[in-house]
C-alpha cells in the first residue's frame, strides 16, 4: 500500500497565550511533544526532527523549562521527561533527537492522546508557568486491532471522535500543518475544530516554521449567553473574543466551515454560516463582541421545541478561537416572546391559576343558582296547569 505523505502538526495550548522564544521571554514553560515514529513517517521524520531540534528545543527552551517528548506508533514510550537545567542539557537533548527513526508499526493517535492526558494530569500545575502541548503525526489513523481506537478501514472511529471533542472543550488551541495534497490532515482538522495550513511535499525546515508562525496568536472565546433563540431558521451566537500575542494592527481572519449542533440524544444537525469569514483588527488584550449568525438547512431540520445540547465550530484556515465547543439551550423566538409576555402580565400560568380557579367556582355557583331558579319556575308552571283559574 502506498503510504500517504501527509505531515500534520497539532499544537495544543492549555491555558497559554502563545510561544515566546528564549531570547524574548523570562518565565519558564512546560512543553509536551508527541512524535509519530510510525513507518508512514519515514520520508518526513528528518524534517520533523530538525524542526523540533532547532525551533522548539534550540530556540524555545531555556534552563528551568520542563520538557516531555513521547514517541508513538502502535505503542507509546517516553523519550525524555524532566527539567532542562542548563544550556548543556539543551544541546545534549538536541543531539539525542537524531536517534529517532520512523520504524514502528501502526499509528494510534487515540492512544497517544490518552497518554498525553495522563502525563499532563500527573504533573503539578505551577503558578505562572505556561504549558504547551504539541503533537506531530502524518494524520493517518492505523491503530492496532487490540486498540479501543481501531477501525478496519483506518477511519477515525466514534470513540476517537468523542475523545477529540472533549479536547476541543478544554480550550486547547490546535493547529494542523499538512504536507502534500492528501486530505486526511484537513479532515482531521475539521473533526478537531483545528486551524489548518499546508506546504508542499518534502518542505525545507524554514517553510514549516513560516507556516507555523501564527502559533503565537491565541484567541479566547466565551458565550455571552448560552440561551440561543431560533428565528427564521437561524440563530445568532453572542461571542466575546480576546486576542493575545498578535502584532500591533495585525488583521486576523476567522473563516467558518459550519456549525454542528448535537442534541442531548446525540442527534446532529449541521448549520451553515451567513458570513463565511469575519475580520478581527482589535488590539491584543482587548475583548471584542461578535454576533455570529448560522442557519439550519431547512425548516424540518429546526428542533420542534426547546432543545439542550452543544454547538461546535468548524473552521477553514489557520486562525481559530478556543474553546470551540459550548453547551447551549435552543429556544424558539415565538415561545420566548410568549413567555416574556406572560411574565410581564403577571408571571404566566403559575401566577394566574388562583384567579382561574376562583372564576370556575363562581361560574359553578351561578349555574347552580340558575338551575334552582329554573326548577322552581317549572314547578309553578305545573301547578297552574293542574289548577287553572276559572
Amino acid at each position: 500500500m502506498v503510504k500517504k505523505r501527509v505531515l500534520t502538526v497539532f499544537i495544543f495550548f492549555l491555558g497559554v497565550s502563545g510561544i515566546l522564544y528564549a531570547d524574548t521571554r523570562k518565565g519558564n514553560i512546560e512543553l509536551f511533544v508527541l512524535l509519530d515514529k510510525s513507518l508512514s513517517m519515514v520520508e518526513e521524520i528528518d524534517s520533523v526532527k530538525e524542526y523540533v531540534a532547532d525551533e522548539l528545543v534550540g530556540r524555545l527552551l531555556i534552563p528551568g523549562d520542563l520538557f516531555v517528548l513521547i514517541n508513538f506508533y502502535g505503542k507509546t514510550d517516553r523519550f525524555f521527561s524532566g527539567e532542562v537545567e542548563s544550556r548543556a542539557d539543551i544541546e545534549a537533548l538536541k543531539d539525542s533527537l537524531t536517534s529517532i527513526t520512523a520504524d514502528g508499526r501502526f499509528t494510534d493517535i487515540g492512544s497517544a492522546l490518552d497518554t498525553l492526558e495522563k502525563t499532563v494530569e500527573a504533573i503539578p500545575v505551577r503558578q505562572g508557568r505556561k504549558r504547551y502541548l504539541l503533537l506531530l503525526t502524518d494524520g493517518k489513523q492505523e491503530a492496532p486491532p487490540d486498540s479501543p481506537y481501531y477501525s478496519p478501514d483506518g477511519s477515525f472511529n466514534h470513540r476517537l471522535l468523542e475523545h477529540t471533542k472533549e479536547i476541543a472543550k478544554k480550550g486547547w488551541k490546535i493547529h494542523i500543518l499538512g504536507i502534500g495534497t492528501e486530505t486526511a490532515a484537513e479532515e482531521l482538522a475539521k473533526e478537531l475544530s483545528a486551524a489548518f495550513s499546508s506546504v508542499r511535499e518534502k518542505p525545507e525546515e524554514r517553510e514549516i516554521a513560516q507556516q507555523l508562525s501564527g502559533l503565537m496568536i491565541s484567541i479566547s472565546a466565551r458565550l455571552s449567553s448560552n440561551k440561543l433563540t431560533i428565528e427564521d431558521r437561524g440563530i445568532k451566537i453572542p461571542l466575546e473574543l480576546e486576542i493575545s500575542d498578535a502584532d500591533e494592527g495585525e488583521n486576523l481572519i476567522l473563516r467558518f466551515d459550519s456549525l454542528i449542533f448535537t442534541a442531548a440524544d446525540g442527534a446532529q444537525t449541521v448549520l451553515t454560516p451567513e458570513d463565511r469569514q469575519i475580520s478581527l483588527t482589535e488590539k491584543a488584550g482587548r475583548t471584542v463582541k461578535k454576533d455570529l449568525a448560522f442557519r439550519f438547512s431547512s425548516q424540518e431540520a429546526v428542533p420542534g421545541k426547546t432543545a439542550k445540547g452543544e454547538i461546535r465550530f468548524v473552521f477553514n484556515g489557520d486562525t481559530v478561537f478556543q474553546p470551540a465547543v459550548f453547551d447551549v439551550v435552543l429556544t424558539h423566538g415565538d415561545a420566548a416572546s410568549a413567555n416574556k409576555n406572560e411574565t410581564e402580565q403577571g408571571g404566566g400560568w403559575q401566577a394566574r391559576w388562583p384567579f382561574v380557579v376562583a372564576g370556575l367556582i363562581a361560574l359553578i355557583v351561578i349555574v347552580r343558582f340558575a338551575s334552582i331558579a329554573l326548577g322552581k319556575k317549572r314547578d309553578d308552571d305545573d301547578k297552574r296547569r293542574k289548577n287553572p283559574v276559572e
